[in-house]
Protein backbone atom coordinates (compact mmCIF):
# COMPACT_ATOMS: atom_id res chain seq x y z
CA UNK A 1 0.00 0.00 0.00
CA UNK A 2 1.40 3.17 -0.91
CA UNK A 3 0.83 6.42 1.34
CA UNK A 4 1.09 9.65 0.60
CA UNK A 5 3.75 11.84 2.52
CA UNK A 6 3.82 16.05 2.95
CA UNK A 7 6.99 17.62 3.79
CA UNK A 8 7.93 21.18 3.28
CA UNK A 9 10.60 21.93 0.98
CA UNK A 10 11.98 24.82 2.91
CA UNK A 11 15.12 23.77 4.91
CA UNK A 12 14.04 25.50 8.22
CA UNK A 13 10.64 23.90 8.42
CA UNK A 14 9.93 20.59 10.19
CA UNK A 15 6.64 19.86 9.11
CA UNK A 16 6.57 16.11 7.53
CA UNK A 17 3.60 14.51 7.68
CA UNK A 18 1.85 10.90 6.76
CA UNK A 19 -1.43 10.67 4.92
CA UNK A 20 -4.31 9.45 7.39
CA UNK A 21 -5.27 5.98 6.52
CA UNK A 22 -9.08 5.22 8.50
CA UNK A 23 -8.09 1.93 9.35
CA UNK A 24 -5.17 2.07 11.34
CA UNK A 25 -4.08 4.35 14.22
CA UNK A 26 -1.12 6.81 14.09
CA UNK A 27 2.28 5.76 12.74
CA UNK A 28 1.28 1.98 13.56
CA UNK A 29 2.95 -0.60 11.15
CA UNK A 30 -0.60 -2.53 11.14
CA UNK A 31 -4.71 -2.29 10.98
CA UNK A 32 -7.59 -2.06 13.41
CA UNK A 33 -8.70 -5.39 12.04
CA UNK A 34 -5.02 -7.20 12.37
CA UNK A 35 -4.40 -5.86 16.11
CA UNK A 36 -8.55 -7.42 16.48
CA UNK A 37 -6.96 -10.82 15.36
CA UNK A 38 -4.09 -10.56 17.07
CA UNK A 39 -6.00 -9.78 20.60
CA UNK A 40 -8.16 -12.96 19.50
CA UNK A 41 -5.30 -15.24 18.78
CA UNK A 42 -3.83 -13.86 22.23
CA UNK A 43 -6.63 -15.13 24.31
CA UNK A 44 -5.72 -18.80 23.22
CA UNK A 45 -1.98 -18.39 22.82
CA UNK A 46 1.14 -16.65 24.31
CA UNK A 47 2.96 -14.10 22.46
CA UNK A 48 5.70 -16.27 21.13
CA UNK A 49 3.16 -18.75 19.52
CA UNK A 50 1.29 -15.78 17.77
CA UNK A 51 4.43 -14.05 16.63
CA UNK A 52 5.15 -17.41 14.92
CA UNK A 53 1.83 -18.37 13.43
CA UNK A 54 1.62 -14.76 12.28
CA UNK A 55 5.23 -14.42 10.86
CA UNK A 56 5.08 -11.08 12.28
CA UNK A 57 7.70 -9.83 14.83
CA UNK A 58 7.63 -10.71 19.02
CA UNK A 59 7.81 -6.57 19.42
CA UNK A 60 4.72 -6.06 16.90
CA UNK A 61 2.64 -8.52 18.23
CA UNK A 62 3.65 -7.16 22.25
CA UNK A 63 2.89 -3.69 21.13
CA UNK A 64 -0.76 -5.02 20.26
CA UNK A 65 -1.29 -6.28 23.19
CA UNK A 66 0.26 -3.66 25.71
CA UNK A 67 -2.17 -0.96 23.32
CA UNK A 68 -5.13 -3.43 24.02
CA UNK A 69 -4.67 -3.72 27.55
CA UNK A 70 -3.92 0.07 28.18
CA UNK A 71 -7.39 1.10 26.76
CA UNK A 72 -9.49 -1.30 28.52
CA UNK A 73 -7.23 -1.79 31.24
CA UNK A 74 -6.71 1.47 32.89
CA UNK A 75 -6.40 2.45 35.85
CA UNK A 76 -10.28 3.34 37.33
CA UNK A 77 -11.44 6.80 37.68
CA UNK A 78 -11.63 8.59 41.06
CA UNK A 79 -14.18 10.68 40.42
CA UNK A 80 -17.04 11.01 42.35
CA UNK A 81 -15.69 8.47 44.90
CA UNK A 82 -16.12 9.04 48.67
CA UNK A 83 -17.26 5.89 50.04
CA UNK A 84 -15.12 3.37 49.93
CA UNK A 85 -14.80 -0.51 51.51
CA UNK A 86 -11.39 -2.41 52.38
CA UNK A 87 -11.22 -5.75 53.19
CA UNK A 88 -8.10 -8.41 52.98
CA UNK A 89 -8.34 -11.54 51.45
CA UNK A 90 -6.24 -14.75 51.69
CA UNK A 91 -4.72 -16.36 48.40
CA UNK A 92 -3.32 -19.43 48.29
CA UNK A 93 -4.70 -21.45 51.02
CA UNK A 94 -3.76 -17.92 53.94
CA UNK A 95 -0.30 -17.74 52.17
CA UNK A 96 0.09 -14.49 50.17
CA UNK A 97 -2.82 -11.83 51.02
CA UNK A 98 -4.24 -8.80 49.07
CA UNK A 99 -6.13 -5.77 49.92
CA UNK A 100 -9.10 -4.82 48.01
CA UNK A 101 -10.75 -1.36 47.79
CA UNK A 102 -14.20 -0.63 46.21
CA UNK A 103 -16.11 1.67 46.00
CA UNK A 104 -19.63 0.99 47.31
CA UNK A 105 -21.69 3.43 45.52
CA UNK A 106 -20.78 1.73 42.34
CA UNK A 107 -19.26 -1.74 43.29
CA UNK A 108 -16.11 -0.97 40.92
CA UNK A 109 -12.47 -2.01 41.78
CA UNK A 110 -10.66 1.08 42.63
CA UNK A 111 -7.42 -0.62 43.96
CA UNK A 112 -5.74 -4.16 44.48
CA UNK A 113 -2.41 -4.29 46.99
CA UNK A 114 -0.51 -6.85 48.18
CA UNK A 115 -0.64 -8.35 51.58
CA UNK A 116 -2.00 -6.93 54.47
CA UNK A 117 -2.16 -4.30 56.48
CA UNK A 118 -1.39 -0.08 56.17
CA UNK A 119 1.50 -0.71 54.06
CA UNK A 120 -0.79 -2.65 50.79
CA UNK A 121 -2.65 0.51 50.94
CA UNK A 122 0.20 3.23 50.32
CA UNK A 123 -0.23 3.23 46.49
CA UNK A 124 -3.89 3.72 46.65
CA UNK A 125 -3.68 6.76 49.45
CA UNK A 126 -0.87 8.13 47.35
CA UNK A 127 -3.10 8.00 44.52
CA UNK A 128 -6.25 9.62 46.36
CA UNK A 129 -3.36 12.57 47.42
CA UNK A 130 -2.70 13.35 44.08
CA UNK A 131 -6.03 13.16 42.83
CA UNK A 132 -7.60 15.42 45.45
CA UNK A 133 -9.85 13.13 46.61
CA UNK A 134 -12.07 13.59 49.52
CA UNK A 135 -13.11 10.54 51.44
CA UNK A 136 -15.59 10.97 53.40
CA UNK A 137 -17.04 7.06 54.47
CA UNK A 138 -14.52 4.17 54.34
CA UNK A 139 -16.12 0.98 55.54
CA UNK A 140 -13.57 -1.99 56.96
CA UNK A 141 -13.45 -4.81 59.35
CA UNK A 142 -9.26 -4.43 59.63
CA UNK A 143 -9.46 -0.90 60.93
CA UNK A 144 -6.35 -0.78 62.99
CA UNK A 145 -4.43 -2.22 60.56
CA UNK A 146 -5.32 -0.38 57.16
CA UNK A 147 -4.18 2.79 58.69
CA UNK A 148 -7.81 4.55 58.11
CA UNK A 149 -8.79 6.72 61.97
Amino acid sequence: MKVQRHKCMNERCSYDQQERIPFATGSCSYTHRLARYVIDLLKAMGLKDVSGLMDVSWDTIKDIHVRYLERHYSPPSLEGVDCIGIDEFAVKKGHVYKTIVVDLRTGRILYVGNGKGADSLDGFWKMVRKKGVKIKYVATGCMERTGCK
